[in-house]
């Protein structure tokens, strides 16, 4: 049983500093999801704008 919660627990797990001296720093999982959110928000936003940015650009004036 401790093995599971240790497999389950190590998917959260993200190394911090350089690759050399990286130290396992523990995010618990609302964490993590928050920051993949966060970051895929940023993606969304990026995209509309471009593809926005395209059509306005190609519309006749």
């Amino acid at each position: 049983m401790r093995d599971n919660a240790r497999a389950i627990s190590a998917r959260y797990e993200t190394r911090v500093g350089s690759p050399l001296d990286f130290q396992p720093k523990r995010v618990s999982a609302p964490n993590c999801f928050r920051a993949r959110c966060a970051a895929l928000k940023q993606v969304v936003a990026h995209v509309k704008h471009t593809v926005l940015s395209g059509i306005e650009s190609s519309l006749p004036h």
